[in-house]
């Protein structure tokens, strides 16, 4: 993209934590039960893919 600034290590952290703040809320039960690795894909693709975002001052606008 021109006149962006890649992200840092530590940014992307961020904003993929931010984007899955409530993974852990929304598959509690599932979690507990244990994930098989195409499960936590499925949902993971489904927690990210519902075009969602968040920003404010101060933090990075994220839109997934």
């Amino acid at each position: 993209m021109s006149g962006s600034t890649p992200l840092s290590p530590q940014e992307r952290d961020h904003a993929f934590k931010r984007a899955t703040l409530g993974f852990a809320r929304r598959y509690a039960d599932e979690i507990a039960e244990g994930m098989t690795e195409k499960a936590l894909e499925a949902a993971l693709h489904e927690a990210l893919g519902i075009f969602g975002g968040t920003c404010g001052p101060g933090e990075l606008s994220i839109t997934f």
